[in-house]
């Protein structure tokens, strides 16, 4: 069976974070797990799909998770596939551990 390498699994999910008509945060809870879990990524990928470099994207990225994402939304797209524990868990601290990890990543580019 043929299956996507993690780096360019997590460069093409760090896109389409942000490219899709309507924010996906299913993307997010993706994002963090990756960052968390020290995924490679695919660079060359993020420049061609955005032309920008990686660290351009991640500072990109961080605005947009700042201004995108709320208390009120995070779960939206998430809350059929977690547990009433995972929510309540996500819900709290989806958005400060996804913008931490981005930018504890963005300080090592």
């Amino acid at each position: 069976m043929f299956t996507m390498v993690k780096g360019d699994m997590f460069a093409n999910k760090l896109v389409d974070a942000t490219e899709r008509n309507k924010t996906a945060n299913r993307d997010f809870y993706d994002i963090n797990f990756f960052l968390k879990n020290n995924w490679d990524i695919n660079e060359t990928i993020i420049k061609k799909r955005t032309g920008k470099n990686l660290k351009e994207y991640f500072e990109y990225l961080i605005q947009y998770v700042e201004k995108n994402i709320t208390q009120t939304n995070i779960l939206d797209g998430l809350g059929e596939i977690l547990t009433d524990e995972q929510k309540d868990s996500t819900k709290a601290t989806l958005k400060k551990d996804l913008l931490f990890n981005l930018r504890n990543y963005l300080s090592v580019i």
